[in-house]
């Protein structure tokens, strides 16, 4: 083999290693946005959002919950037009309930409503089938009894929802919260024991609270057990876990979470979430597919 020709081999082989190292560490991402539409202007804006993200390639959006102002009705015209819009995304969404439409659903400005009455009016229009929203879509694991959890897998990282909203936690209904909170925790130990299988790389759980994260001891707290399972299954799991949630309405990625048990932090958890009105911008995370994968996450769109 002559000299140029050895080079031109040496020079394919090494374009080939490096192609197929960068394969073993490809990213795919997806994006969170959440706490919008609140007013009138802000329906278009989001919509702008959805097709911009189409544009991004994101694999799927997630919208962390309250898809309407606290004092918008609870009526099913609301719920009508927030379906068309979400439902209109180019890419899958995946919708958590929020507050603004179900818990919070009893207050005067937002018509005075049953909120459990609420909440299965939005199971028949946002959570009946078997799939996610947007013009394309994904498939979905439903919990029975509660099809507002969800759970999904893409690329070795299994995704799973949850009822926990903002506004302590339903606190005005203890009896339904005490409920729902017992179907969460199934639903999270069933996650957990799949996300412990050797083909699942990380976790990712998405619910509407702020799960008090930085409240003190001796404080009020309706998502101290929330936080007190998410630990312990971290702890149990040793993989990467990212917990992604509204209601703050400000972007947030950090490792805040700590035991309630010991106060140590858990640095396996991370946490997201995006901007919500009325400073609504997506979060974009990306993730790593090697075989343990890294969330990376930024704020906004790029310009």
């Amino acid at each position: 083999m002559s000299l140029s020709s050895c080079l031109r081999a040496f020079v394919v082989n090494s374009l080939l290693c490096c192609a197929a190292g960068a394969h073993a560490q490809a990213w795919f991402q997806f994006a969170v946005i959440g706490d919008a539409p609140y007013f009138a202007f802000e329906e278009a804006q989001v919509a702008a959002t959805l097709e911009a993200l189409g544009r991004e390639r994101v694999a799927f959006v997630i919208h962390v919950g309250d898809i309407k102002g606290g004092g918008t009705p609870c009526s099913d015209e609301t719920f009508a037009a927030r379906l068309a819009l979400l439902d209109g995304s180019p890419v899958p969404l995946v919708l958590v309930p929020g507050d603004n439409e179900w818990t919070d659903c009893h207050r005067t400005a937002a018509g005075a409503y049953d909120p459990l009455e609420r909440l299965s009016r939005l199971r028949e229009v946002f959570f009946a089938g078997e799939e996610s929203l947007g013009r394309r879509r994904i498939p979905l694991e439903r919990q029975p009894g509660r099809p507002e959890n969800a759970r999904w897998r893409h690329e070795g990282v299994l995704f799973v929802t949850f009822n926990v909203p903002g506004s302590e936690n339903n606190a005005r209904m203890p009896d339904e919260r005490d409920a729902r909170m017992a179907d969460n925790f199934r639903w999270l130990d069933a996650a957990a024991g799949q996300a412990g299988r050797p083909d699942v790389r990380a976790l990712v759980v998405v619910a509407h609270a702020e799960p008090a994260l930085h409240r003190g001891p001796g404080a009020r707290d309706p998502y101290a057990s929330f936080r007190t399972a998410l630990a312990r299954h971290a702890g149990r799991l040793a993989k990467p876990v990212l917990l992604v949630h509204g209601d703050d309405h400000r972007y947030a990625f950090d490792r805040p979470l700590r035991d309630p048990r010991t106060g140590q932090r858990v640095d396996s958890v991370q946490r997201v979430s995006p901007y919500g009105s009325p400073s609504m911008a997506p979060a974009i995370v990306n993730v790593t597919a090697a075989a343990r994968p890294a969330f990376e996450a930024r704020s906004g769109l790029p310009p």
